[in-house]
C-alpha cells in the first residue's frame, strides 16, 4: 500500500471510516502533528488513550512500516513555510474560530487562509482517475441532475446553471422530494451530480441512490472517503476535510467543492470546446439583452 501524500489531509477525509482505537490514534496525531515528530511511540499511545501496537498499526494501515516513518512525513509536511490553518500554527491544522478580540482585519486574515488551507487539502485528496472518470461521465449525458440539501443546495444550483451555459442540458430541483423523483426518471444515457459536505444528508443519498438505479451515471463531490453517499455513486471526488468551529467550517467546504465543481466544469468544457463555445455566445447574448 502506497503512502497518501501529503498524509494529513488525506487522514483527515478517512476520519469516518477509521475504527476506534485507529480513531484514537488519528485524532492525537491532528491535532498535534508537530508534537508527534518528537514524541516516542509510547507518549503518541499515552496521548491517544491506546497500546503502543494500536500506534504500529495504525502507522503500517497508512502504507509506514511503523511509527519512525510517521513521524519523518510528519516532520515533512509541518515544516512546510506557508500558514496551514486559520488563526493557528502550521501544527494544528485546525481552524479555530476567529477571536472576538480581534480586529476586523485580522479576522479576514484568518479566514482567508483557512479557505487556502481547505483548497490546498482539495487538490491533496481528490483522485485524478475518480475526476476524469467523472468529467468524462458528464460530458456524455443527456442530461445532468445535480442534487444537493442545505448549504450545498445553492451549490448544486450554480452547478447546473453553469453546465447550461456550456451546452450540457442540467436541473437542480430545489426540494429534496422533487430531486428524488427526477433522480429515478433518469436513464442510463443521463448522469446525477451529488454535492454533500458529510455525505450523510438522507436525501441527497437517497438521490443518488435512485438515479444509480436508474441506470445514471453517478459522482459525489464530499469531504470525506467513506460515508452513506460514497457507497452508492460511481465516482467519488473527496474535497479534503478539514475541522473547523462553526463560524468558519461551512464556509471552507464550501469553497473546496466549489473548486472541485469548477474544475469538472472546465474538464467537461474541454471534452467538447465547439460545443462550450457555442453555448456560451448564447448565453452572453441572452445575457446582453437583459442589461438592456
Amino acid at each position: 500500500m502506497s503512502v497518501p501524500r501529503p498524509l494529513l489531509p488525506h487522514l483527515r477525509a478517512r476520519l469516518p471510516a477509521l475504527g476506534p482505537s485507529d480513531r484514537k490514534v488519528a485524532d492525537a496525531v491532528l491535532a498535534q502533528p508537530g508534537a508527534v515528530v518528537f514524541w516516542s511511540v509510547a507518549e503518541l499511545a499515552d496521548a491517544s488513550g491506546t497500546a503502543k501496537s494500536s500506534v504500529v498499526r495504525f502507522c503500517q494501515g497508512l502504507g509506514l512500516r511503523g511509527f519512525h516513518d510517521l513521524k519523518l512525513v510528519l516532520a515533512q509536511e509541518t515544516a512546510l513555510p506557508h500558514r496551514d490553518v486559520v488563526g493557528g500554527g502550521a501544527a494544528s491544522g485546525r481552524a479555530e474560530a476567529p477571536d472576538d478580540r480581534e480586529a476586523a482585519a485580522d479576522v479576514l486574515g484568518s479566514v482567508v487562509w483557512g479557505g487556502v488551507a481547505m483548497l490546498r487539502d482539495a487538490a491533496a485528496t481528490v483522485e485524478r482517475a475518480a475526476f476524469e472518470r467523472a468529467a468524462a461521465a458528464l460530458s456524455r449525458a443527456q442530461t445532468v441532475l445535480v442534487v444537493g440539501s442545505g448549504a450545498s443546495q445553492p451549490l448544486a444550483q450554480d452547478a447546473a446553471q453553469r453546465l447550461r451555459s456550456i451546452g450540457v442540458r442540467a436541473a437542480a430541483p430545489a426540494d429534496a422530494p422533487g430531486q428524488h423523483v427526477a433522480a429515478a426518471l433518469l436513464t442510463r444515457d443521463d448522469a446525477c451530480l451529488a454535492v454533500s459536505h458529510s455525505g450523510a444528508t438522507r436525501g441527497t443519498r437517497a438521490a443518488a441512490a435512485a438515479a444509480a438505479d436508474a441506470g445514471a451515471a453517478t459522482a459525489a463531490v464530499t469531504s470525506y472517503t467513506s460515508s452513506p453517499l460514497t457507497e452508492v455513486v460511481d465516482h467519488v471526488l473527496v474535497a479534503g476535510a478539514r475541522p473547523a468551529a462553526p463560524q468558519v467550517g461551512a464556509l471552507t467546504s464550501r469553497l473546496a467543492h466549489v473548486a472541485v465543481i469548477d474544475a469538472l466544469l472546465v474538464a467537461v468544457a474541454m471534452r467538447d470546446p465547439a460545443r462550450a463555445e457555442a453555448a456560451l455566445a448564447r448565453t452572453a447574448a441572452a445575457l446582453s439583452e437583459q442589461r438592456g
